[in-house]
């Protein structure tokens, strides 16, 4: 089974993820406290903490959606080649199972039954 994303990149892309939402509602919460006179960000030394920790938590996340998004598509594969499937009946499961449009569908249809 091909890899769609490499661990850095997943990695990356739930840091800029959560550090855009973090950027956002610090900005919210800066306007907001500043009607009131107080820097939260600064008064508050282990919000840096905490934004690391849920970055930490996303990539987790990230990385567990990826997995069952590949292993759902290899199920949809093996069992297709262990029933004798055509290419054009993984083609259709794998686009109801896994929500990827045809094109994809077919090319992993392909690639991964040609492996068999």
């Amino acid at each position: 089974m091909n890899k769609f994303f490499t661990t850095t990149q997943s990695e990356r892309a739930a840091w800029t993820f959560v550090m855009n939402i973090n950027r956002f509602n610090r900005h919210n919460l800066e306007q907001q406290m500043k009607v009131k006179g107080i820097n939260l960000v600064a008064t508050e030394p282990w919000l840096k903490d905490f934004i690391t920790a849920r970055i930490r938590d996303n990539v987790g996340y990230i990385q567990t959606i990826h997995q069952d998004y590949l292993e759902r598509i290899e199920n949809v594969v093996n069992d297709g080649v262990k029933s004798g499937a055509s290419i054009k009946q993984m083609r259709e499961q794998l686009m109801a199972e896994v929500d990827i449009s045809r094109n994809q569908a077919q090319f992993i249809a392909v690639d991964q039954a040609d492996q068999y």
